[in-house]
C-alpha cells in the first residue's frame, strides 16, 4: 500500500463491521470469492473501501446477506 492511501483500505474487521456481519461470515465470503482480497507485502488481507461499499449497494436493507460476486 502506498502511504497516504490507507483510508482506501480496510482490515477484515473493519470491512465486516461496515457490512454488519461477523468476521467469520466475512471470511467465508472471501473464501468463496465473493469479496476481492488484496494482500499486503506481509501477507495481511486488505479490502478496498469502494469494493466493500459496493456490496452495501447490492442490498442496503439486508445487511448480512451473502453478496453476489463483484
Amino acid at each position: 500500500m502506498v502511504r497516504g492511501m490507507t483510508d482506501e483500505w480496510l482490515t477484515r474487521a473493519q470491512a465486516a463491521e461496515r457490512l454488519g456481519v461477523h468476521t467469520r461470515t466475512f471470511d467465508r465470503w472471501c473464501q468463496l470469492g465473493r469479496v476481492p482480497v488484496h494482500r499486503t507485502p506481509g501477507g495481511r488481507p486488505r479490502f478496498r473501501r469502494d469494493q466493500v461499499d459496493a456490496l452495501l449497494q447490492l442490498d442496503p436493507d439486508r445487511p448480512g446477506t451473502a453478496p453476489a460476486r463483484l
